[in-house]
Parts: C-alpha cells; structure tokens; sequence
C-alpha cells in the first residue's frame, strides 16, 4: 500500500498473510482489521510491515482486534511508527496481539479482554490514551519521558518496563496487578486501587 487504506467492513489476515505499507498511510473508514493466526511462530504470523522511516496511523473509527497478528518494520533501517487512535484490542483467548515497530504511539484505547495478550516492544513509546489490562498480559517495553494517560488494570497484568519515566497520568486498579520494571519509575499524579486483590509490582 502506497497511500492510505480505507475499509468500511472486516480485513480479515489468516496465517501467512502479509500486508505492506510502503509510505506514511492512515486506516481510515469504520471498518475492522481482524488477525485470525492460529500459531505462536513468527513464520506464521500474518503480519502488516512498515517501511522504516514511515508511519501507519490507525484512524479513531477502526478497531484492530484479534490474536497471532503482529505490526512490525519492513527493512533493517529507520524507525517504523505505528499510532493508534482507533481501538486495538486482543480478544482471542490465549493469543496475542504484537506491535515489535520502533515507536508507538497510542491516543486512544489498547487493551487485553477475553483472555487475550498484548505484547508491544519497542524502542520509544508515548501514551495519552488508555492501556487497559482486563484479561491475561498487556506487555510494554521500552522507553518514555513523561507519561500522561491511563494506565487501567481490570483483571489482568499489565507490565510496563524500560527505562526511566514519570507517570503524571491517571492509575486505576480494580484487580489484577500493575507491574512494573526495568528503570526508574516516578509517580505525579494518583493511584486509585478500589479492591484488595489489586496490586502494584516492582
């Protein structure tokens, strides 16, 4: 893909698929990117590349959902963006959901539900939007400066780790855990824990 890419229904990757983004693109329409990989092996994995030194936006009325389905850089130069304003949620039990870009930047909603994973590895990241661990693992490593989103834990884990950042965001624990490693971790701003079986991991 040379521009960007409007759906308005279901883009449905199986394994082996792939899907290439050659400049900077944005997802548009309301329609759905769904990832249905069926093992846990990179050979497998459908995948949708980014050329280094680009940018994939998913756009604030797509929704990326599914497990075994990976975002990742296309070439071994210059760093692959992914920003998501939409909704990217692992929603298959047991699977997981990957974003191994150089940056990502998420402004609206991540999240884990129905036994899904999410796993993101990057080098840099930023979030105004909201991380939210409802079920098994969100995963987050890499580094940031200032973080001033949500971190929303509901029944799941959600592990962030990297190097030094301050949290001057918003913290809710319901149950489950905030785990945390990896650098040094500054809190400037509120942690609301509502249950006993929430807690907070170093």
């Amino acid at each position: 893909v040379g521009g960007n890419l409007t759906l308005h229904a279901a883009l449905t990757m199986a394994d082996f698929t792939d899907l290439f983004f050659d400049a900077d693109s944005t997802l548009l329409g309301d329609g759905e990117l769904v990832f249905t990989g069926t093992q846990n092996s990179g050979a497998w994995y459908p995948d949708v590349w980014i050329n280094g030194g680009r940018t994939l936006t998913i756009g604030p009325e797509i929704t990326v959902r599914g497990g075994y389905g990976r975002f990742v850089r296309n070439g071994s130069t210059g760093t692959a963006s992914l920003v998501n304003q939409g909704v990217l949620t692992s929603n298959v039990n047991g699977r997981t959901l990957f974003v191994q870009t150089q940056h990502f930047n998420n402004e609206n909603l991540v999240q884990t539900e129905s036994g899904g994973s999410v796993s993101i590895g990057v080098s840099t990241w930023e979030n105004t939007g909201e991380l939210r661990a409802a079920s098994a693992t969100l995963s987050l490593t890499g580094s940031t400066t200032t973080h001033t989103g949500t971190l929303s834990v509901q029944g799941g884990t959600l592990s962030v780790s990297g190097g030094n950042w301050t949290h001057a965001g918003t913290t809710t624990l319901t149950s489950g855990a905030l785990s945390l490693g990896g650098g040094t971790w500054s809190n400037a701003s509120t942690i609301a824990i509502s249950r006993a079986m929430a807690e907070i991991r170093e």
